[in-house]
């Protein structure tokens, strides 16, 4: 066993190169990646199961192995800022580049792709047909993206409130910018309690959530999915498209839950929400409050042109819709 990973035998793994030369046998462990200064505990534990050959064969018997660990150095972007909390791609999710009109190319992770300081951040979209080939810089149809994702990097957040709110409206007023530092996963953990304390955000250290990819829109249905209807197939996640309502919740967690299970789709809980919109709330966003989608008609992707928020209205010039050069801001948080 490795770490807390499942129990396995050996013999199932890949085979490698043996480091010692009268070894039987030698089987690759993991892989990963390593940031720069930091620090990775593994912990191996080495039994021999039921299937071991009768006990007078090994009576008495010295088994020597060895641990190797290679080391091989990539040019993968890295942002300084985000110290060692930079974008994991799984299965499926292809880096890009969002220009302010929306226009989206393939990411050479090689290079600057997404630059916290800056307020830019990390994106991400899965494709519906991924058998189509796309080269570093090239432009990705929208016709051919099923959904975006924006990367929030696991970070500590300065404790700024001091509980003595006396309702919502003061809470309105006393908007400002959450101080934030962001850690690798494999940080210890703040674990602050009082104002002007550090802890490191909750969505980050519950459930074992180390990393976050978010949904950068409302959730949507495709036009063939039923209505209301738990559909795992069914759904997208893009902008200037009608927004998924009236489902109810027990559909809503189906469908996401199976959505891409082997990137651990899920439904959002609160506290990922709270992570996402505490972000912006940083000098990594824009620091004001969240914007509020006023589109009539329901469509994903707008914005108030006020902020906090123009209230609703069926003025649909009110809202900045998405794509259009005046809402760069809240196309990096969404």
């Amino acid at each position: 066993m490795l770490n807390e990973n499942e129990p396995l035998s050996l013999t199932k793994n890949e085979t490698v190169e043996k480091t010692i030369t009268n070894a039987s046998s030698a089987y690759k462990l993991d892989t990963g990646r390593l940031n720069g200064n930091e620090e990775r505990t593994f912990y191996l534990r080495l039994w021999l199961d039921e299937d071991t050959p009768t006990r007078e064969e090994v009576m008495n018997k010295v088994l020597n192995s060895k641990i190797t660990v290679t080391l091989v150095q990539n040019n993968i972007y890295n942002d300084i800022t985000l110290n060692g909390a930079d974008p994991v791609l799984k299965t499926g999710l292809i880096p890009v580049k969002i220009a302010s009109d929306g226009t989206v190319t393939k990411a050479n992770v090689e290079e600057e792709w997404y630059n916290y300081q800056n307020k830019e951040w990390a994106n991400a979209v899965i494709l519906k047909d991924e058998t189509v080939p796309y080269e570093n810089n090239d432009i990705i149809s929208e016709d051919n993206i099923e959904s975006y994702f924006v990367w929030i990097p696991r970070y500590r957040y300065k404790i700024f409130n001091d509980e003595t709110y006396s309702g919502l409206t003061e809470v309105e007023d006393r908007v400002q910018t959450i101080e934030v530092e962001f850690e690798s996963k494999y940080t210890t953990p703040s674990n602050g309690t009082k104002k002007n304390e550090w802890l490191t955000h909750p969505a980050f250290t519950s459930f074992n959530s180390n990393v976050m990819w978010v949904g950068k829109f409302e959730t949507s249905k495709l036009n063939t999915a039923p209505d209301n209807s738990r559909n795992a197939e069914g759904v997208q996640i893009k902008p200037n498209v009608i927004s998924y309502r009236n489902i109810q919740v027990g559909n809503a967690f189906y469908t996401s839950y199976y959505y891409k299970r082997e990137v651990d789709s899920h439904m959002m809980k609160n506290s990922e929400w709270g992570a996402a919109s505490y972000l912006q709330h940083s000098k990594y966003g824009s620091e004001v409050s969240v914007r509020f989608n006023n589109n009539s008609n329901f469509i994903a992707g707008y914005a108030s042109v006020n902020e906090p928020t123009c209230g609703y209205t069926n003025d649909n010039r009110a809202c900045n819709k998405y794509g259009t050069t005046s809402d760069i801001t809240v196309s990096y948080n969404t």
